[in-house]
């Protein structure tokens, strides 16, 4: 809920604003796309009276499941069936029978032809020819960046002919 009394004031006033807009606006539904921001749209959906519905984007241990969902939860929306089966494990008062998987949309792109591939390659000024292992996407310590670093050093110790690249946006 709130970790310092100081705070409580203005977190159950957001709450309270959040509960109106969801009345005003006849909301059938709250949706929070994770559980850190699910405590004050869980209260706000409790409030109004309506379902509330949260992503699971990362492993967590039962009692941070717990705190995060303190407010109650219609279902639980997990982005893949490991981390599901993992949380069920953890918690499963909490998920055997109030969660799903719904995996996070990617457009494929084509398949690109040899000269659209090099002249990529070039533009990224990667070799034309050999095996390039990428690591594509925001660049965040909860992406995994240290362990595709750690990877890439202990694959480059067995000396084989392999390029690293990562390609994204730390958004700073």
């Amino acid at each position: 809920m709130y970790s310092n009394l100081r705070h409580f004031p203005s977190w159950a006033a957001t709450v309270a604003r959040f509960a109106w807009v969801l009345r005003r606006e006849r909301a059938v539904l709250v949706h929070s796309n994770d559980l850190p921001s699910f405590q004050p749209a869980g209260y706000a959906a409790r409030i109004g009276g309506i379902p509330a519905l949260t992503h699971v984007r990362f492993p967590d241990a039962k009692s941070g499941f717990e705190w995060f969902l303190k407010p109650g939860f219609d279902r639980a929306l997990f982005v893949s069936d490991s981390l599901r089966v993992d949380a069920v494990k953890e918690a499963p008062d909490l998920f055997t029978s109030r969660s799903d998987v719904v995996h996070d949309g990617v457009v494929v792109p084509p398949v690109m032809d040899e000269g659209d591939r090099r002249g990529l390659r070039d533009e990224l000024g990667l070799p034309a020819d050999g095996m390039i292992v990428v690591l594509a996407g925001q660049v965040a310590e909860v992406k995994g960046i240290w362990d595709y670093i750690e990877a890439a050093r202990i694959v480059s110790e067995g000396r084989l002919p392999i390029q690293f690249a990562v390609l994204g946006d730390d958004l700073r």
